[in-house]
């Protein structure tokens, strides 16, 4: 009887040992072993225990970027960002900077960072491809014109406005930058049309021809075109 019962226990034991729970809540990204593998769980001498799944939780998920070394010293943990996705070309998504390494990579001359990203719909997997917009800075009640508006005259930025049939050209002073914007803190008003065709070989009073508007009410939005 105590035989029976010592290989019913190890029985179960056995059956026991075939059940594989997670620590975590998720989802299996990865299976390395097939039905039936015989496999260890734990350290036994020179044998190492085998993975037999990867279980990942994706509802929040980190975005791993570089910080350009002139932009490293704004960067500070708790920033925002907004993280855009090849393949979900229409979503943004906000992240948070949790992590920023205080020294640049030899090779790319850039400081890793990580982002957090809130994932409750699971759109964002594992080995995607994205970019971040970190925001360092905030300005507000400020104009910021697109960048191909500014053109050099004399050493000195200067943009055009469309004033009637004729170009006006107008100093400004720039304040901050992105990718695609000035910043402009001197020299223009909300609601001035800037031009933003042919501007390069335009001169004060040239004529022009005003071809449309667009953008957000009272910023620089019309564009018009250069009359050869």
């Amino acid at each position: 009887e105590k035989e029976a019962e010592a290989s019913l226990g190890l029985a179960r034991e056995r059956l026991s040992d075939t059940r594989i729970t997670s620590p975590i809540e998720g989802v299996v990204t990865g299976r390395f072993v097939d039905v039936g593998t015989m496999v260890d769980n734990q350290m036994m001498g020179d044998r190492a225990a085998v993975a037999v799944y990867e279980v990942k939780n994706l509802r929040r998920v980190k975005l791993s970027v570089g910080i350009s070394e002139k932009d490293l010293p704004r960067a500070q943990p708790g920033q925002r960002a907004r993280v855009h996705v090849g393949a979900l070309p229409d979503r943004t998504f906000e992240g948070t900077l949790t992590r920023v390494s205080p020294s640049l990579s030899q090779g790319t001359r850039r400081a890793e960072a990580e982002i957090e990203i809130d994932n409750p719909e699971a759109l964002l997997k594992p080995g995607m491809f994205a970019t971040a917009d970190l925001v360092l800075d905030r300005q507000e009640g400020v104009i910021a014109v697109p960048k191909v508006a500014v053109v050099d005259r004399g050493g000195k930025p200067v943009v055009f406005v469309a004033r009637g049939d004729r170009a006006k050209m107008i100093p400004v002073t720039l304040g901050g930058a992105d990718d695609r914007s000035y910043v402009v803190s001197a020299g223009l008003s909300p609601g001035d049309r800037l031009i933003l065709k042919g501007q390069t070989i335009l001169e004060d009073g040239s004529a022009i021809f005003v071809e449309g508007e667009g953008g957000a009410p009272g910023s620089p939005s019309a564009s018009a075109l250069a009359v050869p």
